[in-house]
């Protein structure tokens, strides 16, 4: 058996080179294949891999494979895949019809080919690129044309086959195209399989998850300090050209709204997409949809868990939840929520708890659209929380206030870190109120700060001081004694209680909601996104030299990537 295959293989890629031109039926050669001649299954083969083979051949030779579609079990897949292979989708609509009514048939008559159907349909979903056309933009006739005749087949053999959709998002995450292909390419792609999801409701959140594993790929591979360096670099580049033609005016929008780094621009591109779903999909005809946005919400949190949270290194994917969160205050809640549970339970392994722990964090400090109550309350929580994990661990543990086990004791860690970048951020709203001052002293932060497990040697030192900084300007908490004897002490690793110069702390970790870089994209984000002005907050004291000094240093970590400690610590998972 093995042998005639062999045999067959050489005589299809020999016949290629011959001008031997077949003009029977189909049925015959079936029937002289099944007796053992195969010249004339040869010759057919060959010409239906002819690109110059005529229309109206073609489209016989498809009808008479229609009328034998029984015939045609998995011992005639060669025939299949030579016909599923020809760019028919790009012929005449004789062609087209043709096929649409072959493949239905096919598929009805013997499913064992749907595998290879719905492959083929999916790449119809891949625009063929040439190198002038990589960067368009608009959806040329022919390529809708392309595309509609495979939604429309895809969807009608899923009707005949339902259980054919556990191969439908398989075949999509196999035949996604790989992240350095042209922009045109990966986006075309992506919008036919968020237009697929429209007609395969039950297969919506397999296919938006398998979307941001893609964009979450190229994410991670597209690091914040590399973005800003292309940027950067193309900038100064800019002014050198600009020097010489003063007169010349070199500027050009299009290629200003474009990422100077070709992953960032793909990127950009892709977000683009997602955060136009989102939209498209909760407002119709500018309407707020509740119960689908709410449907999408719990989707996007599905994924958020299975694939956003547990990957580090990403810098802009999650902002699909940021956005999602800033069409409803109950979504911000219900997200906060979901994240709370995560930090607050401890049979989920730590680092996952931190991490939920950054995404509270940072929503509540960077989201213009979350409330100041809805703020305080999670200040609260958090705090409260804070103070009875203190009151427990001095129950049961003897502590040196100079080492902090971190490992043992990150939840907590975190959480205050969070409770220091959150006020930080907004502490000026706090205290315009009326009974601002008395929240932020009813909050019993010293107690915090100066129990045995001393949470601001283990925290961020930037996070540590602009929040002592900004406590000292409004006279609600003194830290700096106890950051000063933190500093003459390093910090041992993690599970460690002994010293060493050159350890990192693991608690070092991203705010994950750190300012967008991604200039198209952007349009959807920076109207509801704080950024950080740079500055202590002021009194009628004049700022000290210091305070200026760290405003530098905090804002650089702001937007930096992920610390080394928390990459080493990260990288020790399973995920």
């Amino acid at each position: 058996m093995n042998t005639s295959r062999v045999s067959l293989k050489s005589k299809l890629s020999i016949g290629a080179t011959k001008n031997v031109r077949f003009g029977g039926n189909v049925a015959e050669i079936l029937e002289q294949y099944q007796k053992g001649n195969d010249s004339n299954y040869v010759l057919f083969l060959n010409q239906l891999r002819d690109p110059l083979l005529k229309s109206s051949q073609l489209v016989e030779w498809v009808q008479q494979c229609t009328e034998l579609a029984q015939a045609l079990d998995k011992d005639q897949n060669q025939i299949v895949n030579a016909l599923l292979k020809v760019r028919w989708m790009e012929r005449e609509a004789a062609v087209i019809s043709a096929f649409q009514g072959f493949i239905i048939t096919l598929v009805s008559s013997n499913p064992v080919h749907v595998r290879p159907v719905v492959k083929a349909l999916t790449s119809c979903f891949i625009p063929v690129v040439s190198k002038k056309d990589e960067h368009k933009q608009k959806l040329n006739l022919e390529d809708e044309k392309i595309y509609e005749t495979g939604h429309f087949i895809l969807k009608t053999l899923l009707k005949l086959i339902p259980q054919a959709s556990s191969i439908v998002t398989e075949v999509f995450q196999r035949s996604f195209p790989y992240m350095t292909k042209p922009v045109t390419v990966l986006e075309w792609y992506v919008k036919n399989l968020l237009y697929a999801s429209t007609y395969l409701p039950h297969l919506r959140v397999e296919i938006l998850e398998l979307i941001v594993k893609c964009v979450a790929d190229i994410d991670v591979h597209t690091p914040r300090v590399a973005i800003q360096d292309a940027e950067e670099e193309m900038e100064e580049n800019d002014e050198d050209v600009t020097m010489f033609k003063m007169d010349e005016d070199v500027s050009n929008i299009d290629d200003d709204d474009e990422m100077k780094l070709p992953l960032a621009k793909t990127l950009d591109h892709l977000m683009t997409i997602l955060l136009q779903y989102v939209k498209d999909f909760c407002f119709v005809h500018d309407e707020f949809q509740l119960h689908g946005a709410q449907k999408l919400l719990k989707e996007l949190m599905k994924i958020f868990d299975d694939v956003i949270l547990p990957l580090h290194g990403l810098v802009h994917v999650q902002f699909v939840i940021f956005y999602i969160c800033s069409f409803k205050q109950s979504f911000c809640d219900t997200f906060i929520r979901h994240c709370w549970r995560k930090v607050t339970d401890p049979n989920i392994p730590s680092v996952l708890r931190q991490a939920s722990v950054c995404y509270i964090a940072s929503l509540i400090a960077r989201a213009k659209f979350i409330s100041l109550q809805s703020a305080t309350a999670c200040l609260d929580t958090m705090v409260t929380w804070c103070h009875d994990y203190v009151t427990k661990c001095a129950d049961n543990t003897a502590f040196d206030f100079y080492s902090c086990d971190i490992a043992r004791h990150s939840a907590f860690y975190s959480v205050c870190q969070a409770v220091f970048y959150i006020l930080v951020f907004r502490h000026k709203e706090i205290l315009d109120t009326k009974q601002g001052h008395s929240y932020m002293m009813g909050l019993n932060l010293h107690h915090l700060i100066t129990s045995p497990l001393n949470p601001l040697k283990a925290c961020l030192s930037s996070v540590v001081s602009m929040f002592t900084s900004t406590m000292r300007i409004h006279q609600i908490l003194y830290c700096d004694t106890i950051v000063e004897r933190n500093n003459r002490v390093i910090l041992p690793v993690a599970g460690n209680t002994s010293s060493s110069l050159g350890n990192q702390n693991p608690l070092e970790s991203f705010f994950p909601f750190d300012p967008y870089l991604l200039k198209r994209s952007s349009v959807y984000i920076d109207d509801l996104y704080t950024t950080w002005e740079g500055r202590v907050p002021q009194t009628e004291e004049v700022i000290e030299d210091e305070d200026e000094e760290l405003i530098g240093s905090f804002s650089k970590s702001l937007s930096s990537p992920l610390a080394p400690g928390f990459s080493q610590l990260m990288s020790t998972t399973p995920f």
